[in-house]
């Protein structure tokens, strides 16, 4: 939900029925002593998420391992890349949000594990993100791409396949909107 931000899409991207997501959501922050409230049209935390923010890292750990599929914040501009764009190991989803600063806490907590961005959101300051610069024309408008990931997350193997698949595919678009 924290990333989603929106039950039915968490629920198809889980296989699972929105009042499922509902209620794990409710089980978990119990489970941790916190509260998830919709505050302002978003989902916030509330409480101490010291032991969260380590399930996290082992959440992460464990996905970077193979035990369940990497997450990739695509940001609603990339929603009309196709699927073949996209790793099997990976899961890309679209915040309904759509603010950067929102998505760049989602990465720093391990909730996401890579971000696409406009390249025009300059993060190269942040000493914990990799910055991958991704050339992007998909129309006159549209600038360079800027994948970014941890420095742990970018070491790992199904990050490189999701950089170069991007980048291939993002060149095939390049050029069939130039012929």
């Amino acid at each position: 939900m924290l990333w989603l931000q929106a039950g039915e899409p968490v629920g198809t991207l889980l296989r699972q029925h929105q009042t499922s997501v509902s209620r794990n959501q409710r089980k978990c922050a119990k489970a941790f002593r916190l509260t998830i409230e919709k505050e302002r049209g978003r989902w916030r935390i509330q409480g101490d998420t010291t032991l969260l923010n380590l399930e996290r890292q082992v959440h992460q750990r464990a996905r970077l391992d193979g035990k369940g599929r990497l997450r990739l914040e695509a940001c609603r501009w990339m929603d009309h890349l196709h699927d073949a764009c996209i790793p099997k190991g990976w899961l890309a989803g679209s915040s309904r949000l759509n603010e950067p600063m929102r998505s760049l806490e989602l990465l720093h907590d391990r909730i996401i594990d890579a971000l696409l961005l406009p390249l025009e959101n300059d993060f190269d300051h942040a000493p914990w993100i990799n910055t991958f610069h991704l050339s992007s024309k998909l129309s006159p408008a549209d600038g360079d791409i800027a994948l970014l990931m941890r420095p742990e997350v970018a070491a790992h193997p199904a990050s490189r396949e999701l950089t170069h698949m991007l980048e291939a595919c993002l060149k095939t678009v390049s050029m069939q909107d130039q012929l």
